[in-house]
């Protein structure tokens, strides 16, 4: 199957993911000021929802991570090479599967990423 191309590029497929990915890391970088910045305000909501210190911040950062990588894969899938699709698809719905140990992007941005995923893999 080397060489072989898609009729169109998946383009639902990629805002889906590119949407999904830009939540993931909104909703990662707002953890991350919640369980470093504000942590002395708010204490008593940060204790329920993030936990202290390195713990808050280590999630925040794996967060950003697999929303950067989502991106990064939205605009890899952009493609008519059929083989870079279905790599770069698989890549992003791991990613946004475990984006969900940091709340997956108020959860949106994981079902989003997660549509745009399957939606790639899909594509003929």
């Amino acid at each position: 199957m080397a060489g072989s191309k898609l009729k169109e590029r998946p383009k639902v497929a990629f805002i889906l993911m590119l949407s999904g990915g830009l939540f993931i890391l909104l909703g990662s970088i707002s953890s991350f000021l919640l369980s470093t910045l504000f942590r002395s305000l708010i204490t008593q909501m940060i204790t329920h929802m993030y936990g202290y210190g390195f713990y808050g911040f280590s999630l925040a950062a794996i967060g950003m991570l697999f929303g950067i990588v989502v991106v990064y894969s939205a605009f890899m899938v952009d493609s008519l090479d059929v083989e870079k699709v279905r790599k770069w698809s698989t890549i992003g719905l791991i990613c946004s599967v475990l984006s969900l140990l940091d709340f997956g992007g108020f959860f949106l941005g994981f079902v989003l990423s997660f549509v745009g995923s399957i939606m790639a893999m899909m594509a003929k």
